[in-house]
């Protein structure tokens, strides 16, 4: 009888935990950054839990960490980070939390886990060089040591980067991602994000694409065309409310390239005996219907596309971008040019120079004796861009550190990287996140010297039309990437991949503010010999992971999690600092802010609802109707206009310079004045698109109005 007793016992005790199972224990675990993870694993790590944050001021720093055992993604909050040596704090509000494994949201997701937390400094550029130390706050999981490492040097806005960078955007993607019809506010809503993180990014060259069909993933053309045959004329309305966007998140671009089409064009005429392109409205609007019209090479067609051309370089110029160059664009391995096409651009858009896309496949070698080395096949190119680092006896005599982008003649050759592995849909995953933060190094400080990298793509995500399941620019799967971003509930989001490229740029900017220094000369020997040490070390770094074949790479990225490389990017920063000091490189920012808006106390003001209700934020932007703010906790809310007081709406108004307009039959449209003269107003709506009224069809008031105001 005792023996059975005992043995239902023992049954019992088993069955306890299954119909109790206990509570799995929190962790939390903060791997090195440039550990590649995800909800699977490779986080763990047995060092204590903290963050570690290297960055130069002006500058970003990007760490994660990961909590288990917690059944609800646990909020976090961050307090502001004491400096260890005197001055003010870091403000929490500079401190980003964002949640996810691929796309970084600002609100946790509802799903088990394991959680993926990560912390965003966004260093200002008037911060004091230091270190500085706070925490992160995990509700249910307790707190996380954050320490905050700040370079002595000033880094330039990520646009103004003498190191050459190049993303693509889609505007055909984002597109087809939310539904949203080509050229409508919709549209811009979501391209003004992917252009808010190439901003953050620096990218110095704008596609502009104006055929449809004819280029894989383009449908919809920039530059629209009403009426056809020789009345056809171009319509920009697009064109330039892509343009403001574009100069709102990331000032002028160097090059324009007017992308036109691919080789298969002329050396497949079978297949291509028409271009299609876009048609609207004269006024423009949404969408339009794709239309096919004679080839290039036709009679008068180069009369027809010289309009778009020239319309472009106006608005170019309008928008006060004077340094930027525009190029006709191309794709091809070969270039073997008939004499009608060169005739058609002859004609279309003379003194351009070219710019292409290749693999080096079938370029003639430029002889040294060569008295222009531009010139390939009688087409004068200014920028050619490879999917990976070619054997540049392919195109140049010579090494090309001679001829960088800064150069009045440059003769920019740029790369993006050696091979890697490419996924079936193409995103580079075995060389994250190492990749992403070293990338810039590999390209510009390798054997051929090259300085800069190109053809990454941002936004071209895995999206179906019903036909190919991807929408792609050229060849985007080589040995780079369609997308960096992720898509979001409003938009493109960032990703660790971009937050590891920001700081990886920067680093690689310091790099060449180090190496032109040391190449001018004039440094003391002290500060020469720490430039040298300082460059040497990220270099050590960088070129002793990045060797081998395809498996080799990736097995020797994986490692570089191993080395000092955060004691390294402080020195670099720290030196950088003082050589720029000392060889006048100190970049200029203007006085602008660091990436993305930030929420100082001093901007911020109190906005009231129409109901009474308060709200503390800084003034971001103002759309049709809505006011942007960003409150402390650097969340950015939309208000409409509408529900804020009538000071409050009177405080943006003059904040903008935007009124409302009536005619004399009581029709309104709001708009800032850009110029009065006795006959008319030219005015721009809160979406940039500007237009003109005569006076005599205004309201007395604005009569009125334009009167009272200075001569």
């Amino acid at each position: 009888m005792m023996f059975l007793r005992i043995v239902l016992y023992v049954f019992l005790l088993h069955l306890i935990p299954a119909a109790y199972p206990l509570r799995a224990q929190v962790a939390v675990y903060t791997p090195d950054p440039l550990v590649k993870m995800d909800a699977e694993g490779g986080w763990r790590t047995s060092r204590p839990p903290g963050l570690r944050l290297v960055a130069p001021r002006n500058g970003t720093a990007t760490a994660p960490a990961v909590v288990t055992g917690v059944s609800t993604p646990p909020a976090a909050q961050v307090t502001a980070l004491n400096p260890i040596s005197g001055g003010a704090p870091f403000p929490a509000s500079n401190l980003r939390i964002r949640y996810g494994w691929e796309g970084l949201n600002e609100k946790p997701d509802s799903g088990g886990g394991p959680h993926a937390i990560w912390l965003t400094a966004e260093v200002p550029p008037e911060t004091r060089p230091g270190v500085y130390r706070g925490m992160l706050n995990l509700s249910g999981a307790g707190g996380i040591p954050i320490q905050l490492e700040v370079g002595e040097w000033l880094a330039p806005r990520p646009n103004d980067y003498r190191t050459w960078q190049s993303y693509l955007h889609s505007a055909e993607t984002v597109a087809k991602q939310y539904r949203a019809t080509p050229w409508s506010d919709a549209h811009f809503e979501k391209i003004e994000s992917s252009l808010r993180l190439m901003g953050q990014l620096g990218t110095h060259v704008m596609y502009v694409p104006v055929t449809a069909q004819d280029q894989p993933g383009i449908e919809h053309g920039m530059i629209r065309w009403t009426g056809s045959g020789p009345a056809a004329r171009p319509e920009f309305s697009a064109l330039e409310r892509f343009f403001q966007l574009w100069g709102r998140h990331l000032g002028p671009p160097r090059i324009i390239i007017v992308q036109m089409h691919f080789a298969s064009m002329w050396t497949h005429r079978e297949r291509h005996g028409s271009v299609t392109v876009t048609e609207t409205s004269a006024r423009g609007g949404p969408g339009g219907r794709q239309v096919e019209w004679p080839p290039f090479y036709a009679p008068g067609q180069g009369a027809v596309w010289r309009q778009a051309f020239q319309g472009l370089q106006e608005r170019v110029t309008a928008m006060g971008w004077s340094d930027t160059s525009i190029m006709i664009g191309m794709n091809a391995d070969s270039r073997d040019f008939p004499d009608d096409i060169l005739a058609f651009y002859r004609e279309a858009a003379p003194g351009l120079r070219w710019a292409m896309f290749t693999h080096g496949r079938g370029d003639p070698r430029i002889p040294d004796e060569a008295e222009t080395p531009y010139v390939i096949s009688g087409v004068d190119f200014g920028y050619v861009e490879y999917p990976y680092s070619p054997n540049r006896g392919r195109a140049l005599p010579s090494d090309p550190l001679e001829r960088t982008p800064q150069s009045p003649e440059g003769f920019p050759f740029l790369t993006t990287l050696r091979e890697g592995h490419v996924d079936g849909v193409g995103r580079i995953t075995t060389m994250e996140p190492s990749y992403w933060m070293f990338k810039a190094m590999a390209s510009v400080f390798n054997t051929n010297g090259y300085r800069g990298f190109g053809h990454i793509g941002l936004d071209y995500w895995p999206v179906s039309d019903g036909g190919e399941p991807l929408l792609r620019r050229n060849n985007l799967t080589r040995d780079n990437t369609r997308w960096m971003s992720q898509p979001g509930p409003d938009g493109a989001v960032s990703s660790p991949a971009i937050e590891f490229a920001r700081m990886g740029n920067a680093a690689n900017e310091a790099m060449h503010v180090l190496h032109t220094a040391l190449s001018q000369g004039g440094l003391n020997r002290a500060l020469r010999e720490e430039a040298e040490a300082a460059f040497n070390d990220v270099y050590t770094i960088l070129s002793t992971h990045w060797l081998g074949n395809r498996q080799g790479l990736h097995d020797s990225l994986s490692k570089v999690p191993d080395t000092p490389w955060r004691d390294a990017f402080r020195q670099l920063f720290d030196v950088t600092g003082r050589v720029a000091a000392a060889a006048d490189l100190v970049a200029d920012v203007g006085g602008l802010p660091p990436p993305g808006p930030q929420y100082r106390a001093a901007d911020a003001r109190d906005w009231t609802s129409r109901e009474g209700q308060t709200l503390t934020g800084v003034f971001v932007e103002y759309a049709p109707g809505q006011v942007t703010l960003l409150l402390p906790d650097h969340r950015q809310v939309a208000v409409p206009l509408e529900l804020l007081s009538p000071e409050d709406e009177a405080w943006v108004r003059e904040k903008t310079g935007m009124r409302i307009w009536r005619n004399q039959q009581g029709a309104e449209v709001e708009a800032r004045l850009l110029e009065a003269t006795p006959d008319g107003v030219r005015l721009e709506r809160a979406d940039g698109r500007t237009f003109t009224l005569d006076t005599a069809i205004l309201s007395e008031a604005d009569q009125a109005y334009l009167r009272s105001r200075p001569q």
